[in-house]
């Protein structure tokens, strides 16, 4: 007995621990905010807990543990919430799902609020029943839906008032959408069912693959989440070709690179024009359509870059000969329409892969790639002259138009755009002084010239700096008495070295217009400082004639200068004779030089017209413009008494003079048989060695005062006036 009565002693131990940790576990469960219960493997009901009561409607004390399924299932059906159903439905239900092994998930609504229930088979065959209280989640889900609904449709709302289109894709729900306003851009009927394959096959075959590699990356990577670009399209109803700007966002699924797709579309076809208009501007000539020089710049780096070490370019340069005379004599619309039609013959003539620019006024390069020898570029720059030979017709007028090139090679010529630049430069130059209208290919021997031509413009800038430049002085006399009747001034130039130098040492600095016109005002200022000092020593000079160029008339002052620099100084305008040459009335700022020429003239200041017969001679301008002299030039003199035709030229020029009341000046006179064969022809005026040479200020004075500056024995002429006696 002793052992029976331990044994069940200690099977009451037992079973009060046993129900104190029920007790403790039933306490527990009823703290857990979730409803519970727990059924054993024979279905009979070992654990729940009040939220448990509350989700199925029962009140406390309605179950107990050790009920069968279905006695409890009784239970919830006599709360009457659940007609239609029966006990043995709800356990054959539950219990078939739970033999089957597949869990249960279902929502369980009750006086208004949602709860989740799930069923849980364990191993033993016991099952575990869980209630959860999802009426605020539900709530709060179904917020954030309408706001999110709310807020697609602003977005849609915003995007069609925007001009976009909206491409909509949802993968999980293999759903896409495509907005009216997307499918108006597409070209598409209002009607179609959006598909990929249909807008994929409107893209532009060269936009193809960068707009395929950015499907592929929204399909396959997770990181890229949002994108934008541009493709081209060809739009479906009228195949006209658009510009279309896609920016979209995704959402990544948690299992998935990518869960939906959003996508807004905008024709940006004007804007791209407009973009490529604005870049075609910055690169390229209005007037022509060639490429500017920024343009020429850009593509001859790019072709020597492309060239490298062994590969040849070429670059011709050109420059449009005595164009200024037809834009100035013709008019503007006639210049114009010259650089328009010489553009369009360059383009014929050159190859496809060249690249033809102009770089400012009548200047043009050509880039020439891939050359294979000298010949194929001098061959090329040939044809172009011979294709410039054809006439030019604007408005009736044949317009005569021929060029000069000059011709580099890379590397042989420079390897650097600019070193290749400076050469053809240099060639170019070569062309012009050979007498234009040809090419030239550069030469070491070129570079040479060019460097004397920098230096002499160097020079000229050095003197003008350090006040080295003074004007020397050539008396012009009357031919039957030997007196001065005027000077005039001629510049010169003092080396460091304190040696006088004539103009020819810097002759290339009267072709840089800055220099040219620093120069001549430099000689103004000084003649009129010392004629200021003859006037004032009492000096009878006459008069002192100084040159001008084109350069001065470019500025629409230069008459009103000179006037004021004269009556500043107390000069008489009769006693200042200003020489030009018939160039300045066709040069660039013609349009200004009638109007100082007047303006000068009608102020008393005389004007000469110098080398009449040697350029650009028309009877034209001794009408239009107010000339008082007209000079010939040494050139025919120096011949005269041995060619005929020189000799007729002067005799015309004398008697054109006469018929006009101008007076004739011949320059160069060395010879006394010279000087008697014009006075014979009837020239008034005559300058030359034979008389003076050019000499300093200070001698001016005494020349002056003589009486004659013929030389000695030779002072009068015979009655006759064709032979010299003795004084």
């Amino acid at each position: 007995m002793p052992a029976r009565q331990e044994e069940c002693e200690r099977l009451a131990a037992q079973n009060e621990e046993l129900q104190t940790r029920l007790a403790h576990l039933t306490l527990a469960i009823d703290q857990i905010h979730q409803g519970l219960c727990m059924y054993d493997a024979e279905g009979r009901l070992r654990v729940f807990n009040k939220p448990y009561l509350e989700a199925v409607g029962l009140p406390p004390g309605s179950l107990r543990p050790g009920m069968t399924t279905s006695e409890v299932f009784e239970q919830v059906l006599a709360t009457g919430r659940y007609p239609g159903k029966t006990a043995q439905d709800l356990v054959r239900d539950v219990r078939g799902k739970l033999l089957s092994r597949t869990n249960s998930d279902a929502k369980l609504v009750r006086d208004g609020k949602t709860y989740a229930m799930r069923y849980r088979l364990a191993p033993d065959e016991s099952w575990v029943a869980t209630y959860d209280d999802i009426t605020q989640q539900i709530a709060k889900g179904e917020r954030a839906a309408e706001a999110l609904r709310e807020s697609e449709e602003r977005f849609r709302l915003a995007a069609e008032a925007a001009g976009l289109g909206i491409w909509d894709y949802d993968t999980t729900a293999n759903r896409r959408e495509w907005s009216d306003r997307l499918k108006a851009i597409f070209g598409f009927d209002q009607a179609i069912e959006p598909a990929l394959e249909q807008a994929l096959a409107l893209v532009h075959r060269d936009d193809v693959a960068a707009f395929t590699k950015i499907l592929h990356r929204i399909r396959d990577d997770a990181s890229f989440a949002r994108f934008e670009m541009s493709v081209r399209i060809h739009r479906a109803h009228d195949k006209a070709l658009r510009w279309l700007k896609m920016t979209g966002w995704k959402t990544v699924k948690h299992d998935s690179p990518v869960g939906r797709i959003i996508m807004t579309v905008c024709d940006v076809t004007d804007e791209k024009r407009a973009e490529e208009r604005i870049k075609w501007t910055a690169s390229h000539d209005p007037l022509t359509g060639l490429g500017n020089r920024a343009y020429f710049q850009n593509k001859l780096e790019e072709a020597l870059a492309q060239a490298g070490e062994t590969g040849t370019v070429g670059l011709l340069m050109l420059d449009i000969d005595h164009f200024k005379q037809v834009n100035d004599s013709l008019g503007h619309d006639a210049g114009d329409r010259l650089l328009r039609m010489f553009a369009a013959r360059l383009r014929a003539i050159t190859r496809s892969n060249d690249a033809i620019a102009r770089l400012g006024g009548d200047e043009f390069a050509i880039i020439l790639r891939d050359i294979s020898s000298e010949d194929e570029v001098t061959n090329l720059a040939s044809s172009i002259l011979v294709r410039l030979r054809e006439p030019f017709v604007h408005d009736g007028r044949i317009l005569d138009c021929r060029a000069s090139i000059g011709a580099a090679l890379s590397p042989a010529h420079g390897r650097t755009p600019r070193e290749l630049m400076k050469h053809a430069d240099i060639a170019l130059y070569a062309s012009k002084a050979a007498g234009r209208a040809t090419s030239t290919l550069f030469s070491s021997a070129m570079k040479a010239d060019a460097l004397r031509r920098d230096l002499m413009i160097q020079l000229a800038r050095s003197a003008l700096r350090d006040e080295r430049v003074l004007p020397y002085y050539q008396p012009k006399i009357d031919l039957k008495s030997g007196k001065v009747s005027g000077f005039e001034a001629l510049l010169r130039w003092r080396s460091r070295q304190g040696k006088v130098r004539s103009p020819a040492s810097i002759a290339a600095a009267f072709a840089d217009l800055e220099v040219a016109n620093a120069l001549s005002e430099c000689m103004i200022e000084q003649v009129i400082v010392d004629m200021r000092r003859w006037l004032d020593d009492g000096v009878e000079f006459g008069h002192v004639a100084v040159n001008a160029s084109a350069a001065e008339f470019r500025r629409d002052d230069f008459a009103e200068k000179v006037l004021e620099q004269l009556a500043k100084a107390g000069i008489p305008t009769h006693c200042f004779e200003l020489e030009v040459t018939e160039t300045v009335f066709l040069g660039r700022g013609a349009e200004n030089v009638q109007r100082a020429l007047q303006l000068l003239s009608m102020e008393g200041v005389t004007i000469a017209l110098d080398d009449f017969g040697t350029g650009y001679a028309s009877l034209r301008h001794l009408k239009q413009f107010p000339v008082d002299t007209l000079k010939i030039d040494c050139s025919f003199v120096r011949d005269m008494l041995d060619d005929a035709g020189d000799e007729a030229i002067i005799r015309a020029v004398i008697n054109l003079g006469r018929s006009l009341g101008i007076s004739v000046v011949a320059e160069g006179i060395e010879q006394v048989a010279q000087a008697r064969h014009l006075i014979g022809l009837g020239c008034d005026l005559g300058q030359g060695f034979l008389f003076s040479k050019a000499a300093p200020a200070a001698r001016v004075p005494h020349l002056a005062r003589k009486a004659s500056l013929y030389p000695q024995g030779e002072q009068r002429w015979s009655p006759a006036g064709l032979r010299l006696v003795a004084g």
